[in-house]
């Protein structure tokens, strides 16, 4: 897993260094 700027994925989701958040939304989809 990369920690950089905050990055937009394939879904056009915001990919924050912590990417903690990032993998509660993936889960809630």
């Amino acid at each position: 897993m990369q920690i950089f700027k905050p990055e937009i994925n394939n879904n056009g989701w915001e990919i924050l260094p912590e990417h903690e958040q990032a993998v509660t939304d993936w889960q809630e989809d």
